[in-house]
């Protein structure tokens, strides 16, 4: 039977298209269980209005259903509390862009 540890393996070759980097790297796939041939964990994406949202829980499920022994997966989807709370992400954008886009976030 796949452990957590699999899982995480298998998710580790989804790569993030925005960011260039795997969801396991990215710190974004939380809560790994399997039982009964059942592999469930969390996506956390960096915002609510991911635009990839879709391709990636997709990517993810299609990673971990390949896993032998794996009969179903179960991904819960949510988004991160509160902006810029990934490093990555505001490592990525730096303090320039940062700054013109909080000041954006603010007058939408």
């Amino acid at each position: 039977m796949p452990t957590s540890e699999d899982v995480l393996r298998a998710l580790s070759s989804v790569i993030d298209p925005e960011l260039g980097r795997d969801l396991v790297s990215l710190e974004m796939i939380h809560d790994v269980r399997v039982e009964n041939e059942v592999a469930r964990f969390t996506l956390r994406l960096t915002t609510p209005a991911c635009p990839i949202r879709d391709h990636l829980e997709q990517m993810a499920r299609l990673a971990v259903a390949k896993l032998p022994g794996i009969r179903d997966v179960h991904v819960k989807v949510e988004a991160v509390e509160g902006r810029f709370s990934n490093p990555f992400v505001r490592h990525k954008l730096g303090a320039s862009k940062m700054v013109i886009f909080a000041k954006l976030l603010y007058f939408l």
